[in-house]
C-alpha cells in the first residue's frame, strides 16, 4: 500500500513539475506585435531586419532573459505561430546575431520549449 501511495505522489508532484500553470506575464499576442515588424525580413525579400524589428527583437530579449515563464511562453507562442505562417527558418534563426540580442529562443514549430522550465536565468 506505501509503495502505491509514494508512486502516486511521485507522479503527482511530476506532473506540478512539468504541467504548472504558467507564471508568464507576456502575452502571445504581445510578442507576435514586437516581431510584426519583422515580417518583411522573415516573410519576404528583404535582406536585412529592418530597425523596427530589431527593436522588437530586443524588446523580446529583455522580457525572456528577465523571466524563465515568460522565455517559454514566447518560445510556445513562436512555436505555433510559425506553423501558421511561411517564415524563412534560416532567416528566423540570424535574427538575434543581426539584432544584437543573445536570446536562444528559436521560431521553429519544432522547438522543444520544454527546455526553459528548468535553466536558470
Amino acid at each position: 500500500m506505501i509503495g502505491g501511495y509514494f508512486k502516486l505522489m511521485t507522479a503527482a508532484v511530476f506532473l506540478v513539475l512539468v504541467f504548472r500553470p504558467s507564471m508568464a506575464e507576456i502575452q502571445c499576442s504581445d510578442a507576435v506585435t514586437d516581431l510584426l515588424p519583422c515580417e518583411p525580413f522573415l516573410l519576404s525579400g528583404d535582406p536585412v531586419p529592418n530597425a523596427a524589428c530589431c527593436g522588437g527583437v530586443q524588446t523580446l530579449d529583455r522580457i525572456a532573459q528577465a523571466s524563465r515563464d515568460d522565455k517559454r511562453a514566447i518560445c510556445e507562442c513562436f512555436k505555433e505561430v510559425a506553423k501558421s505562417f511561411p517564415v524563412n527558418f534560416d532567416k528566423a534563426k540570424a535574427l538575434p546575431q543581426l539584432c544584437h540580442v543573445t536570446v536562444d529562443v528559436a521560431i521553429d514549430p519544432n522547438v522543444n520549449c520544454t527546455r526553459y522550465l528548468y535553466v536558470q536565468i
